[in-house]
């Protein structure tokens, strides 16, 4: 059995707590990466790259970015996800 080194209220067997580090809720969320973004709502815009639905919809229609439509079955409705580094990759290719 392991045996813990960490004096104190540290249960036999239990690692000790690392100090976690402070990053406040914008810092946070920048350090995420998300694998799929959701495309925006009408008349608004992506939060990663600031680019319009229409514009979304017409890279994935030129095959130039990669999505999934989820929906349930028997619905006529779902939800559309755009393959976040397919459309980072676009972009960078597009501006190079």
């Amino acid at each position: 059995m392991f045996k813990s080194n960490v004096s104190g209220n540290a249960h036999a067997g239990a690692l000790p707590q690392l100090p976690q580090p402070a990053l406040n809720r914008r810092d946070f969320l920048a350090t995420i990466q998300p694998a799929f973004i959701r495309l925006p709502k009408a008349g608004q815009r992506d939060p990663l790259t600031g680019l319009t639905r229409t514009h979304l919809f017409s890279l994935i229609k030129a095959g130039k970015v990669h999505s999934v439509s989820l929906k349930q079955p028997g619905c006529k409705r779902g939800v559309r996800l755009i393959d976040a580094a397919s459309l980072l990759q676009a972009i960078n290719s597009e501006t190079a």
